[in-house]
């Protein structure tokens, strides 16, 4: 192959791999200032538009409680791609939030507070919706 060739080549392979999805960096700190213990979180890409129970349970920490945090890292490589997710979090009594459109390529901690706040280390607030 002959030198005009191969840097054609590698043009298009360069061009191939830099307009495919990003992955974003899905890690995040989840703190609960509640006053409540966290029992289960279920989480998808925003784009779903619906939770999938059997799917989308995140396990670990659960239950944590009040004044705790854990680290969560989206691992599944047919999601990393998305950057905006929708959560749903269990309290004891099966009383629930959501919170939606959280961008986690952004952030590295989301906190939910006692007030029913919900906001990230950058700054930005989210709405949260009880039991719907």
């Amino acid at each position: 192959m002959g030198n005009f060739k191969k840097f054609v080549f590698a043009f298009l392979l360069v061009a191939i791999f830099a307009t495919a999805a990003p992955a974003y960096n899905l890690n995040f700190r989840l703190v609960n200032q509640t006053g409540m213990v966290m029992y289960r979180l279920y989480m998808n890409p925003s784009e779903f538009g619906r939770f999938d129970f059997d799917q989308d349970e995140i396990t670990g920490a659960f239950p944590m409680g009040s004044g705790r945090y854990t680290d969560i890292s989206i691992r599944n490589p047919s999601r990393q791609h998305y950057s905006h997710w929708d959560m749903r979090i269990f309290f004891q009594d099966s009383n629930y939030i959501s919170i939606y459109n959280v961008n986690l390529s952004r952030i590295s901690t989301l906190t939910i507070d006692g007030d029913g706040d919900v906001y990230d280390n950058l700054g930005g607030y989210y709405n949260i919706k009880i039991n719907e």
